[in-house]
């Protein structure tokens, strides 16, 4: 007979780099499976990961401030009680698919192409290995902002023209 599964005991990791390693790569797993339990099910889904050195994680089905939103309000009509939108025994799960507090959140739903940037662009993120690299990173976002910025504006004046021609 087989030996099937082996429980393994679950332990602090000791080694720091190791530690976050980890976290990242787990965090990264957490969050695909929340988009997955997301798309599959049609519900709404928000996670709050702080990692070892205490900078927060956010994962958000559509976007983390909208899962809260709609978290508080329920939870302010029930009176704090109970919850009209699932069962709450364990807590609610709050995610951001987002790796700092700077910005929007995780697109689950909203298209697969921005979902894969995110996803991309988190990986990347997580393999930056200096202040410095990350500081490119912010560069090139900020370059990239600019031209959806231009493209936007361009939109915009084109919408507006076509009105007068």
């Amino acid at each position: 007979m087989g030996t099937g599964k082996k429980k393994i005991e679950i332990k602090k990791i000791e080694k720091g780099s190791a530690r976050m390693v980890t976290f990242s790569k787990r965090r990264q797993g957490l969050f695909k499976k929340a988009r997955d339990y997301a798309a599959k099910t049609g519900s709404q889904v928000a996670i709050l990961v702080f990692s070892p050195a205490g900078k927060p994680f956010v994962h958000g089905s559509r976007s983390f401030d909208d899962v809260i939103e709609r978290f508080m309000v329920e939870m302010g009509q029930d009176g704090g009680g109970g919850s009209g939108g699932g069962d709450v025994a364990d807590g609610p799960v709050v995610e951001r698919g987002q790796d700092s507090g700077g910005g929007g959140g995780d697109v689950a739903g909203g298209g697969g192409d921005i979902e894969e940037f995110f996803t991309v662009l988190e990986e990347r993120m997580s393999r930056c290995e200096s202040v410095e690299e990350l500081m490119e990173m912010r560069g090139e976002l900020e370059k990239i902002r600019d031209r959806v910025l231009e493209r936007i504006i361009k939109q915009e004046d084109d919408f507006v023209a076509s009105f007068f021609s």
